[in-house]
């Protein structure tokens, strides 16, 4: 089984690198070692207290299992095919995971997930109005020129390619994140 799983909607630009790096230096003194066997995963901070698809979510190894496999991921698979047979709702994970999450609630307390929040995963596109009066929570915002309008982190790891995703994708690409 893979160490890490990483969950994010098809039009998430991901740099390996650079969301490598950040849960590494957010992980170090925080959690044990291996990190990949704790109860943890990443999710970006402009999410909370969901997660964001477009941003992605990372999940260790042991708590993929736990989600994943016997009754628990049993229940989710079918929350999950019950909201595509029946379009009365959409079925988006990320929309829907605090909803598919209660089913945690059979975990004792001490047993549930970390989640550590990375200003580098972010949840909108790189040409987006990131840093505008709209959002007064992110306290930190990078001006990275042409790259983007705004990014929490100096090295973004994740983007949400919305609208004209292929221009995004070449200003990302020309400037070699």
């Amino acid at each position: 089984m893979p160490r890490w799983w990483l969950v994010k909607d098809d039009d998430t630009y991901v740099n390996m690198a650079n969301l490598v790096e950040a849960m590494e230096r957010r992980a170090a003194g925080v959690l044990p070692q291996p990190p990949w066997r704790a109860n943890v995963s990443f999710a970006s901070t402009g999410c909370a207290p969901q997660v964001c698809g477009g941003a992605g979510w990372v999940l260790s190894a042991e708590l993929a299992e736990r989600l994943c496999l016997g009754p628990l991921g049993d229940a989710w698979i079918h929350e999950e095919m019950n909201m595509i047979v029946h379009p009365r709702r959409a079925a988006w994970y990320d929309q829907w995971l605090r909803f598919i999450l209660r089913f945690m609630m059979t975990v004792p307390p001490e047993k549930y997930a970390t989640v550590i929040r990375l200003e580098e995963m972010n949840e909108f596109a790189p040409g987006s109005d990131g840093c505008t009066h709209k959002r007064p929570e992110w306290t930190t915002c990078y001006d990275l020129g042409k790259v983007c309008r705004c990014s929490r982190a100096l090295k973004p790891a994740t983007f949400h390619l919305k609208g004209d995703w292929r221009k995004e994708l070449d200003v990302i690409i020309g400037a070699g994140l």
